[in-house]
């Protein structure tokens, strides 16, 4: 016998209360099986029209761009994978700026109706999103179905265009009047059979847009009703719901088949074994302790102080914060901006017109030009769970945001310059539930402000004393011709005249073999600094494969 108040969910084999085998265990079902006259209905607009229900198994957040002389857009979507009752796969982009998908995560429910396929062209940016996405189907219209507060989008792709107008009647016009004047020649009769040619174009071409707007708007509203119903669809009746069991802290595994399940799960769900024996209470281990051991590890937090080098300027001293994580996404909030902007520019010119050596007139010529700029943001925080089962909400940059899924394990380690501009250095992201490495920058590559703005002031300063010391120079050695060594300068005037040139010139063959010296230096006590990063992160790539398996267990 089923203990009354404890679920059976998709899966499930056995009683978890009683052991017993499980003969009504309960089915997922599609959207057509729910609202199959809906659907019926949507098929008589769209005949080859399908859908398919299922759960979000992964979410990424990628971009397309298309560019021209005047026009530079940027659309985002995610890249999503649905698995339906089946067990089956399927993978789409989803509109990640409609305000329905803009947050959607793993675990959502959907169901993705097909009217018609919808394909994308504009070019996926990015080398990794290039090898991601592997398809360019676009989802027409989905429903996402929650607990409460159910959405559905349709593609604005099938939202109908306005009521086309009538222009052939003006070229009928014409060539009746020519067709007309070569018969009856020009007169009233010609006019008049022009003039009725053109009426009954007119009016057949009225009549033909208008029944073809009005078929758009049946088909439009075909399609708004049945989204209307599968609205209506829950989560529920769909037997979603039931789809797979919460997992809670509490969790234990099966001592016989490992399974995760419930701590007060008296047999386990997945091959029947009892739970409540000794030797089983001995093997029993929890999830919630797994997790805080892993989350413990590779952490590291310290501070170091840092002296920046400098050639051409006054050496920055600062302090530079390092930290490392292990952690795990409880949640993602994310919402998309999008920034649209037509910047219009006139162009005008104005030129005189002669006629011989006659001015005539003055004429002017003006020209518009616009340049389109669209771009899409994904902003957003995640809720992470730390070591020692610290809970924290925390900003990360849009592909981070976009790279995680809830549930999903990543590391993450950073160094913070405190300079008077700060260097903000993501030096390790990695996610290792999707095996995913994200963009990283180091602050062992720091080069600090650059010097060049100075050099150059020195150039001119060393340039303008040579042009004033080689206008003078020769006054100036005749004044000590009674020594000797005017008299042999006077044999090397081309040096004489530009030792000031001379002088920068070795300046900055030394500034040269300075640089490199400091900057080795500089280098040196940077790697010093992130020494003991660097090792946590060795030992963290060396232990990858066995973390993997731990997490792979537990979630």
């Amino acid at each position: 016998m089923q203990q009354r108040d404890r679920a059976v969910f998709v899966g499930d084999k056995y009683c978890s209360y009683s052991g017993n085998a499980l003969e009504d265990a309960p089915q997922l079902k599609h959207l057509d099986d729910i609202a199959p006259d809906a659907f019926a209905t949507l098929k008589t607009a769209y005949e080859n029209a399908w859908t398919v229900t299922g759960r979000v198994t992964s979410s990424y957040l990628y971009k397309r761009n298309y560019s021209s002389s005047n026009a530079n857009l940027t659309h985002s979507f995610w890249w999503i994978a649905l698995c339906d009752k089946n067990d089956q796969l399927h993978q789409f982009s989803l509109d990640a700026e409609s305000r329905v998908f803009e947050n959607i995560k793993k675990g959502d429910v959907l169901s993705v109706v097909f009217p018609t396929s919808l394909t994308l062209t504009h070019q996926i940016m990015g080398r990794e999103a290039k090898a991601r996405v592997t398809d360019d189907t676009k989802v027409p219209a989905a429903v996402v179905h929650r607990d409460e507060n159910q959405q559905y989008n349709i593609d604005s792709w099938f939202t109908p265009s306005d009521r086309p107008k009538s222009y052939w009647f003006v070229l009928t016009f014409i060539l009746a009047m020519f067709g007309f004047g070569s018969v009856l020649g020009a007169g009233p009769e010609m006019l008049g059979g022009a003039l009725l040619v053109a009426f009954v174009t007119f009016l057949l071409e009225y009549v033909a847009n208008g029944n073809k707007h009005e078929k758009q708007l049946e088909k439009h509203a075909t399609l708004t009703g049945a989204m209307d119903a599968f609205l209506n669809v829950t989560k529920k009746q769909l037997g979603f719901h039931l789809a797979a069991r919460e997992h809670m802290p509490s969790d234990i595994f099966c001592h016989r088949c490992e399974e995760r399940i419930a701590s007060d799960s008296v047999f386990c769900a997945s091959c029947g074994s009892q739970q409540n024996t000794d030797s089983s209470r001995v093997q029993t281990t929890n999830v919630a302790a797994i997790e805080s051991d892993l989350l413990g590890q590779f952490h590291v937090d310290y501070s170091e102080a840092y002296t920046h080098k400098r050639v051409l300027g006054k050496d920055q001293d600062c302090e530079v914060n390092v930290s490392c994580m292990l952690a795990k996404v409880v949640s993602r909030d994310t919402s998309s901006n999008v920034s649209d902007v037509t910047t219009t520019k006139t162009t005008t010119r104005s030129y005189d017109v002669y006629h011989g050596n006659r001015y005539q007139r003055t004429e002017t010529e003006t020209s518009v030009s616009s340049n389109r700029l669209r771009q899409s943001k994904m902003t957003g925080k995640l809720v992470i769970k730390l070591a020692n089962d610290e809970i924290r909400e925390q900003g990360f940059a849009e592909d981070i945001i976009g790279g995680l899924d809830e549930g999903d394990w990543f590391i993450y380690a950073r160094a913070d310059a405190q300079f008077p501009v700060s260097s903000h250095n993501r030096e390790y992201a990695y996610n290792l539930s999707q095996n995913h490495h994200f963009t990283t920058s180091t602050f062992k590559s720091y080069s600090g402000p650059s010097a060049i703005a100075k050099w150059i002031v020195l150039l001119v300063l060393f340039t303008g004393g040579n042009w004033l010391w080689s206008a003078n120079a020769l006054d100036i050695l005749i004044q000590f011709q009674e020594y000797a060594f005017a008299e042999e300068l006077s044999y090397y005037m081309p040096i004489v005249e530009n030792i000031p040139l001379i002088v920068f010139a070795l300046l900055n063959v030394y500034w040269f073999v300075r640089t490199l010296a400091v900057s080795a230096q500089n280098r040196k006590a940077r790697e010093s600094i992130l020494s003991r990063l660097s090792d946590t992160l060795k030992q963290f790539e060396i232990e990858l494969p066995q973390l993997q398996e731990k997490i792979k267990r537990i979630s």
